[in-house]
């Protein structure tokens, strides 16, 4: 594994000569393997044994490191004709020595089919090459000494059949002839320095990150002239919106495509890692996939609204929104798990009755556990938010695998299976964007007239009305501005997002010691502390338009009637 992140972060621009050298290494692992194999017995649990599978363990892991890393030193300072000449001049014999004649002359046709300037994929040539090379060696009629150096001959070329995508043509490169780029900027550098750095693949590395980095918004204002042109969108509000949620996404492709360049430049001339092809084919299965759902989320929605202003089925084309992100997403980590090494179809077969039998058993476990799945994608709250949970109420801390947990407002921690919350009634009260509720009773006594109350009541409309603390229907400047905006014909934005801004006042009850007039509005700001400090100023006015109109507030009092006042003798 060090071999391999050496190469990768370091040795990229280092030249490799050490193909013969892994090539023997390999052949002398292949040997110890078969002595430690001869000496198991046949007691699995035997204590040499299990020393002995260890060692092999090791000897696997060094032969997977060698074969990993195999690739980048099919080039031309190792396959030279000093090889070939030594090659022919060896003492071995000669069943072995044609072996490995014909295993080298393989390596070097590779090499230059893998050079060759030619706009076609290349590597269904190399394919041939190495089974022709495959079917010479198996014909080869082999002693017992020669068998495992010929095998692990064979073993290299196999694992290059597999892994053939390494040898995609590089065209761009062998157009330009990156190798004259790369040798006239080196022969500016002195041989101390070239011994062990290529500053010439480092300084077009460097040459393509600066590129990248000046001109990617240019990139970016090309792509968005072609998105509009070819959706023959005017520049609105909402479709401005969907380009800006691309940006993102395009960037991270952009700067993602640089990194491969200058992976390509520093392995050039010879093949890239099959450990990076594999990382970069999961970067960009996530990038692209980011891409697609910011697609979705965009243009997909708005084609969306339209059809639920034909059909009037808004639920219907919600839900489908919904299927098809998860779609999307588990084709992506089904990508991803095969980019990986992982047998897609063996994962799926493992559902069967084994994966049932083991399910009934941990059915708990599995239970939460999809359940913090599910939560995740319906986002129903998250950390730090404010909700109720029956009889909890507190903020999220954190949405674990099995559990959630909840710090109350007396301190006090609260952990909750996900299960029981994806089942139980969730109030998330910091989903709210714009408006906080205020229902506010004003009692005025009864000696108030028609007059005065009428008056009272539209004063207090109006004070309402004209607050800059009050949230109004007219402002529609901060909702047009939110990212679902453009969803209202598939969906209530304004009760999914929390955007409230209702206003009434009204004469409510003729209570027993008070007429009651009812005030229902919504404050602006959703925070605590500025709710309660905007309530405060309103009541504070309410109090002065009460007072202006000559009301008194009203305060819970008996008045008591005495028919007969008795009568009191004075003389006593």
């Amino acid at each position: 594994m060090k071999k391999i992140l050496l190469l990768m972060f370091v040795f990229i621009f280092i030249y490799a000569n050490e193909l013969t050298k892994s090539v023997d290494e390999l052949i002398l692992i292949n040997h110890k393997i078969k002595e430690s194999s001869s000496l198991l017995s046949e007691d699995a649990k035997d204590a040499n044994n299990l020393k002995i599978n260890a060692e092999i363990k090791e000897y696997e892991n060094s032969k997977h490191q060698i074969l990993s890393v195999f690739s980048v030193q099919i080039n031309d300072n190792n396959l030279n004709n000093e090889l070939f000449t030594q090659l022919k001049k060896s003492k071995e014999n000669t069943v072995l020595k044609n072996a490995k004649l014909s295993f080298y002359e393989s390596l070097n046709d590779i090499k230059n089919t893998f050079l060759k300037s030619n706009k076609e994929d290349n590597t269904s040539a190399i394919k041939s090459i190495i089974d022709n090379t495959l079917n010479k060696l198996k014909a080869i009629e082999l002693k017992e000494e020669n068998k495992i150096d010929v095998e692990s001959l064979i073993e290299i070329l196999t694992y290059l059949r597999v892994n053939t995508d390494i040898f995609q043509n590089n065209y761009i490169f062998q157009e330009l002839d990156a190798n004259k780029i790369i040798s006239y900027i080196n022969g500016f550098i002195p041989d101390n320095i070239l011994k062990y750095l290529n500053i010439g693949k480092i300084a077009i590395c460097i040459l393509i990150l600066i590129l990248v980095f000046l001109f990617k918004n240019i990139f970016l204002k090309i792509i968005f002239f072609i998105v509009i042109k070819a959706f023959k969108r005017e520049k609105n509000d909402v479709f401005l919106h969907f380009l800006e949620s691309l940006t993102k996404p395009l960037f991270c492709i952009f700067y993602t495509y640089a990194c491969w360049l200058c992976f390509l430049v520093s392995f050039y001339p010879a093949p890239i890692l099959p450990a990076i092809i594999k990382i970069f084919a999961i970067i960009n299965t996530i990038l692209f996939t980011w891409l697609i759902i910011a697609v979705l989320n965009g243009y997909g929605v708005i084609l969306l609204s339209k059809l639920a202003k034909k059909s009037g089925r808004k639920e219907v084309i919600n839900l489908m929104m919904k299927i098809i992100y998860f779609i999307i997403v588990i084709i992506a980590i089904l990508i991803i798990l095969a980019k990986v090494g992982f047998d897609i179809s063996a994962i799926v077969a493992s559902l069967g009755i084994g994966g049932l039998a083991v399910a009934l058993a941990a059915k708990d476990i599995i239970a939460n556990f999809f359940a913090s799945i599910l939560m995740l994608f319906d986002n129903s709250f998250s950390q730090g938010d404010w909700i109720e949970v029956g009889s909890i109420e507190g903020t999220i801390v954190e949405t674990g695998l099995r559990k959630t947990t909840i710090r109350t407002f007396d301190n006090c921690l609260v952990f909750i299976p996900n299960s029981t919350m994806l089942g139980g009634t969730i109030k998330n009260y910091s989903k709210r964007k714009y408006g906080r509720r205020v229902k506010l009773c004003v009692g005025v006594t009864y000696d108030a007239s028609r007059a005065q109350l009428d008056k009272v009541v539209k004063d207090l409309h109006d004070m309402l009305l004209n607050s800059d603390l009050v949230s109004h229907s007219s402002d529609d400047v901060f909702y047009h501005k939110h990212k679902n905006y453009y969803k209202q014909d598939i969906i209530s934005v304004n009760d999914l997002e929390g955007f409230k801004s209702s206003l009434y006042v009204w004469i409510d009850d003729f209570a027993a010691s008070s007429i009651n007039i009812q005030l229902y509005f919504y404050i602006k700001n959703i925070a605590s502390i500025d709710y309660y400090q905007a309530k405060s100023q309103i009541m504070l006015e309410v109090m002065k338009i009460v007072e202006k109109n000559g009301l008194s507030f009203a305060f819970p009092s008996q008045s008591l009637y005495i028919e007969k006042m008795p009568e009191i003798n004075l003389k006593n």
